[in-house]
């Protein structure tokens, strides 16, 4: 048995001890009473990606079950704006978990402390845990609650539940007492939780006037941070896909992402060849979501981008590797998936400091470019440079 094969035995093994010891301690627990819930809350310390694909189901799913309930969130500052724009959240707790923070500015332990205490003061008739680790458990476990809901993993916070549900987007829908919400119901409603205001737009705007952006022209936006190096594409690999778009297409070429970003994205600058606008790190979150909003096609890697432009519903195209985009993918049916199942996938996910990135090398531009041809042809999304030469030809004469 090698190493990886055993760590994976290991992590199943005592997944279900926990859920054997789990329904021995709460074999008596009913299901939950919509009476006695009025206060929730969701502890959701996770990244974007994350908080989009499985907390927004969870808080629509619970807010279709406890209508008359208030429901608090517990999030890392930099998803305290997107989760700002949701109409269903009433009150926002910010706690930055040190395995998480990606701020900058890391909390100090009285920090923490003040944040716990605040939670501990209180009591939640219903604490749920979005992410599936000991720690959100343990947080939900300051004040006890009598229903403690969370997502089955290969940990032993699995104890710790009252309720679970699996690890997947289909299975967060059923979190509640096995609640009859279909993915299809939240797609149809998935816009209602995100709000994007009128100063985010105009922010956008005046960024993009003074890029001298030409607004006559679609645009599409590239999204090629990663917090994962598993995850990125080459940047030679963009900066060609970024000069084919714009010999192939009348559009204009908008790359974006954080701080972090700004030396891939400008590795991808340096080598095109045609213009493109970067705004990478010149954005706040919401600002981005404005962008994408103003998108005509995004193209993406397994990023919080990818998950905002599904919640959008706007036109995709994602690079996926090494994770199953099956587990982890868009919330939208206008995606289109550039996707290598190589045999090092699942070793990848399970020993990411040892992958070879192979998944996402063996990606083509050519992959790319097959795919947002068929997306802009399904949903005529922009024209063809030959196209405009025509139209151009046809108003002379």
């Amino acid at each position: 048995m090698n190493h990886s094969i055993r760590i994976l035995f290991h992590k199943r093994l005592i997944k279900y001890i926990s859920l054997v010891i789990s329904r021995i301690i709460y074999r008596n627990t009913s299901l939950i009473s919509r009476k006695e819930v009025n206060k929730i809350l969701i502890i959701s310390l996770d990244y974007i990606g994350d908080y989009i694909m499985r907390t927004i189901p969870i808080i629509f799913s619970i807010k279709k079950y406890f209508p008359q309930a208030s429901i608090s969130i517990m999030v890392g500052s930099w998803i305290r704006e997107l989760a700002s724009s949701n109409p269903f959240i009433d009150e926002i707790i910010v706690y930055n978990a040190y395995w998480l923070d990606r701020s900058g500015n890391k909390w100090n332990f009285i920090k923490k402390i003040k944040v716990l205490f605040r939670i501990w003061r209180r009591k939640f008739d219903l604490v749920v845990g979005a992410r599936e680790c000991l720690g959100t458990v343990l947080i939900g476990l300051l004040k006890y609650s009598r229903y403690r809901l969370g997502i089955l993993n290969q940990s032993m916070s699995s104890i710790f539940y009252t309720n679970y549900t699996e690890n997947k987007i289909s299975s967060v829908f059923q979190i509640v007492n096995n609640l009859p919400v279909s993915v299809d119901e939240f797609i149809l409603k998935k816009k209602n939780f995100i709000c994007v205001s009128k100063d985010s737009i105009n922010r956008i705007k005046e960024l993009l006037i003074k890029k001298r952006l030409d607004f006559s022209k679609k645009i599409i936006s590239i999204h090629p941070g990663a917090n994962s190096k598993v995850k990125q594409w080459h940047y030679e690999k963009w900066a060609e896909l970024c000069d084919a778009v714009v010999e192939k297409y009348d559009v204009e070429i908008v790359i974006c992402g954080t701080n972090k970003d700004r030396e891939f994205s400008n590795n991808i600058v340096r080598r095109v060849k045609n213009r493109v606008i970067n705004l990478t790190g010149e954005t706040t979150l919401m600002e981005l979501v404005a962008m994408i909003k103003m998108s005509s096609l995004c193209i993406t890697i397994d990023s919080g981008a990818m998950h905002i432009a599904g919640l959008l519903d706007i036109p995709l195209v994602a690079l996926f590797g090494p994770n199953d985009p099956r587990d982890c993918g868009s919330l939208t049916n206008k995606c289109r998936i550039v996707y290598k199942n190589l045999p090092c996938v699942k070793f990848c996910i399970e020993n990411a400091m040892d992958c070879k990135n192979e998944c996402m090398r063996f990606i083509r531009v050519d992959d790319v470019l097959k795919e947002v041809e068929i997306i802009r042809q399904k949903y005529e999304l922009f024209r063809l440079q030959k196209e405009k030469s025509l139209n151009n030809v046809s108003k002379i004469i």
